[in-house]
């Protein structure tokens, strides 16, 4: 079974309405980035679906992301040490979000992103303490209120940014006093995934010529959470080749397998271990257009022969 979590502020974006006591309905903040959030969104999935389907789900679970959800995968593995969910068999996560302000910092071209985050950072802190103008410049927040209303998806705000930027390449939606604000630099102190002790065993997936996600970054807080919690029993794979989301294809056969193993009652060693994976392709990988989704690997079931 899968259970597709609805983070915060998604799917129902405001509290219910209680005209008795004078309580008008109030904006839930979806929490863009700040991955703790996101993973406690994902342990509360796992018991709420087994509280709706006692007889049909097992106890047994595994958290799996992608991008902002490997961010929130991370993040629930380290909740995990207090939130002591029963059932709980690892961590997948896939180009993880792991420190939204240094992806910033090592590609500025994804600063955009944090227009989506500039509301959670905001309601991080009690009101009056930040305001969006700490993060957004006159133009950014027009930009994000248009976005709200036309309830754009991730589409939607692709196709906006690249309409304003042929515009006026210029253009600036960060307030450039971002990097110094000392509440963005708490927010992301709390936010952050990775770095952290966690509840194991953990496979983290990369690809090397990611766009959104440095693969630099994601090698950085694997090296950091190996070097300070090594026995927790984390594996990171680097896909050669292989960018945002078709890390997720190429890696595909590695992570079902893992899943498989979990639910196996496989226990992963507990200590840290990598692998390199592609490479091997009829030819050069330069000579490929956009990115890999898959690798020539051998086939060891029927169904991996078309």
């Amino acid at each position: 079974a899968v259970v597709a979590t609805d983070y915060a502020g998604l799917g129902v974006p405001w509290y219910p309405r209680n005209e008795s006591d004078g309580i008008h309905a109030v904006n839930i903040t979806h929490q863009f980035a700040a991955s703790p959030a996101a993973g406690n969104d994902l342990l509360y999935a796992a018991q709420a679906a087994q509280a709706a389907f006692p007889d049909v789900l097992t106890r047994e679970f595994v958290v799996v992301g992608h991008s902002q959800g490997g961010g929130a995968a991370w993040a629930a593995a380290q909740q995990q040490l207090q939130a002591q969910i029963p059932g709980y068999l690892g961590v997948v996560a896939a180009s993880p979000t792991t420190s939204a302000l240094e992806i910033v910092e090592a590609n500025p071209a994804q600063a955009l992103g944090f227009l989506l985050s500039a509301r959670s950072m905001v309601s991080a802190f009690p009101p009056g303490e930040m305001s969006l103008s700490d993060v957004l410049t006159p133009e950014g927040i027009a930009t994000l209120t248009l976005l709200e209303e036309v309830q754009g998806c991730n589409s939607v705000f692709t196709t906006l940014l690249q309409g304003i930027f042929a515009a006026d390449p210029t253009r600036q939606l960060i307030n450039p006093q971002l990097f110094t604000n000392p509440y963005v630099q708490e927010f992301q102190n709390m936010s952050i995934a990775g770095g952290k002790d966690f509840a194991g065993p953990m496979l983290v997936l990369q690809g090397d010529t990611d766009p959104a996600i440095p693969e630099e970054l994601t090698t950085k807080y694997v090296n950091v959470t190996c070097q300070n919690y090594g026995n927790r029993g984390l594996h990171y794979v680097r896909a050669k080749g292989v960018g945002h989301v078709p890390v997720m294809y190429a890696t595909r056969q590695i992570w079902l397998d893992w899943l498989d193993d979990r639910f196996s009652g496989v226990t992963q060693p507990p200590f840290c271990s990598s692998e390199d994976i592609g490479g091997n392709a009829p030819r050069p990988l330069t000579e490929y257009q956009g990115d890999l989704n898959y690798f020539l690997e051998y086939s060891l079931w029927s169904y991996q022969v078309a």
